[in-house]
């Protein structure tokens, strides 16, 4: 594969020890690979074999001179988590095991294949969208802005570096929010509408009308859940009916009690 990056770190083995690292502790959540026909005999098995698909991973980004900016998510990723920022990464890292073990993204699937098949966002210029709470969205911008100064091209909320990659964050208005309750809202004798899923945010809100829309957390639904369903609807548009939403969704991240408040939403 053709070198079309130049930012390659300098020690060689941090990515890959970060990786190998989170690998013993991630992987109970990784697949056995024994629906491949391989009879897996113990742990050890398991671990050997996705160690080897880090590796080649990894030597992959070095190869194109990516993993300098992999580990920029990194610490984008790690410095959220630490100032408790919410946020969740998508786009072009989305099925890359590296990026799973450290953090980056929530989820990897592994190719059912028999081989090991690599994330391949490199054939076109790359393209991170960071899904974030719209109140903080500027620290994490400032954060890259100030440590990077030297690889960016403009600095806005669509950051572009001297290389082909972007990082974008999408709004998705999650900070705004009311702090009464649906009870406190009906004693002012506000109107109440229950949480739906194609207009509700994260947390109730107040409209212009000056009407409370109650949020997907009247659901008991966690900021994980909640902000995969604020993306999906941005990205592709309001949910049809129940069985769409089933379709454009991992049902797995659901409870069967939050599933059914769900498509009482759409009732």
């Amino acid at each position: 594969m053709k070198t079309r990056y130049n930012f390659s770190l300098e020690d060689k083995e941090l990515l890959l020890n970060l990786a190998l690292e989170s690998l013993e502790k991630k992987l109970h959540t990784l697949r056995d690979l024994s629906s491949m026909g391989e009879i897996i005999p113990d742990e050890s098995f398991k671990r050997d074999k996705y160690e080897g698909y880090v590796r080649k991973e990894i030597a992959l980004l070095e190869q194109i001179k990516f993993d300098g900016y992999l580990h920029v998510l990194y610490e984008l990723s790690t410095y959220a988590k630490q100032t408790n920022i919410f946020c969740e990464f998508y786009g072009s890292i989305q099925n890359s095991l590296t990026a799973y073990l450290l953090g980056i993204v929530s989820n990897y699937e592994f190719i059912n294949s028999g081989e090991f098949i690599n994330f391949t966002p490199f054939t076109l210029d790359p393209v991170v969208k960071v899904v974030c709470q719209n109140d903080r969205k500027y620290e994490l911008i400032d954060f890259i802005n100030h440590k990077y100064t030297n690889l960016i091209k403009n600095k806005d909320e669509n950051i572009e570096f001297l290389e082909p990659l972007k990082i974008n964050f999408v709004d998705l208005n999650i900070g705004a929010k009311t702090s009464l309750s649906k009870e406190e809202a009906i004693s002012l004798g506000l109107k109440v509408h229950e949480a739906n899923i194609n207009f509700s945010t994260e947390h109730s809100r107040l409209t212009k009308q000056n009407e409370i829309v109650l949020g997907f957390d009247s659901l008991g639904l966690g900021a994980v859940q909640i902000n995969k369903i604020l993306y999906e609807r941005k990205e592709n548009g309001n949910f049809k009916d129940f069985e769409n939403f089933c379709t454009r969704l991992n049902k797995k991240i659901f409870s069967n009690e939050q599933l059914q408040l769900i498509q009482k939403t759409m009732e």
